[in-house]
């Protein structure tokens, strides 16, 4: 008696299968129900890989520096590549069009994103015994994305999306560099330069239906932003022995850049058209 249970369930199984994917495509997008406008919410994590690197110039007769030594190990201590992580939490707003299996469109997002890396090195200079502090950082605290997508629509268990995206990323980076030693000359220098930069971002994702007009996102996105650099002026703040203060400088230039994975959750809500 079980086995002819189960053998008329096979039969219910199969044949439910055939008449779904026997379905006419109107049916299946009507089903779907990916085109139009859309709004949302996520919520993820950021993992940067920052780089920052570092520069003073050369040695001549009125730099500060008067060797290449010292002139190395500073910019060694001022260049790194440092991991961190952080939240992002954003908004999102899209319209989708779709043709067949296939749909395409263009998403915006704006999003808080507080990341920030940073390097104190406190050494001594291999020339003498005068010990050198230098501080390098990066920062950002928003995301901008505008995207373009392209997906293939499906209902083997749930109307699902899954998609490919890319396009522009903007970004405000804030690089900063402060040095002083403890010389006689007292040397003192540092700045602090903010500028929006735009980059690109790349990805893809999986959309999937909850509600009528509700669906869930899970979308991985790789960022990429160019470097920032900030240029400040090291002088001895100190005169003596014939040397005027502020006679003797040292360009001390750092540059920045930023990439992430960010992996996000969100929920969407799609409006009739």
């Amino acid at each position: 008696m079980m086995a002819v249970i189960d053998k008329k369930n096979l039969r219910y199984v199969f044949a439910s299968l055939l008449l779904f994917f026997s379905m006419p495509d109107s049916v299946l997008a009507s089903t779907l129900a990916w085109q139009g406008p859309y709004a949302g919410v996520f919520l993820g994590g950021v993992f940067g890989n920052n780089r920052a690197s570092t520069n003073s110039g050369s040695a001549t007769d009125t730099s500060y520096f008067t060797t290449s030594a010292d002139i190395n190990a500073l910019n060694n201590a001022g260049t790194w590549t440092k991991k961190s992580s952080t939240i992002i939490a954003g908004l999102r707003a899209g319209h989708d069009w779709d043709w067949k299996q296939i749909v395409y469109g263009i998403v915006f997002d704006y999003s808080a994103l507080p990341l920030s890396s940073s390097k104190t090195i406190n050494n001594t200079y291999p020339s003498n015994s005068n010990q050198y502090s230098i501080y390098t950082s990066m920062r950002t605290n928003w995301l901008f994305t505008l995207r373009g997508r392209l997906g293939y629509q499906n209902t083997l268990y749930v109307p699902s999306l899954f998609y490919f995206t890319g396009g522009m990323a903007m970004t405000e980076l804030r690089v900063s560099n402060n040095f002083n030693d403890t010389s006689a000359l007292a040397g003192r220098g540092g700045n602090d330069t903010s500028q929006n930069q735009t980059g690109w971002a790349t990805g893809a994702g999986i959309e999937i239906a909850a509600l009528k007009h509700v669906s869930v996102d899970f979308e991985y996105l790789y960022i990429s932003i160019p470097s920032v650099k900030t240029i400040a002026s090291i002088s001895n703040t100190q005169g003596g022995f014939g040397i005027p203060v502020q006679s003797m400088t040292s360009r001390l230039s750092t540059s920045a850049n930023f990439y992430a994975n960010i992996f996000k959750i969100g929920v969407n809500y799609r409006f009739d058209e």
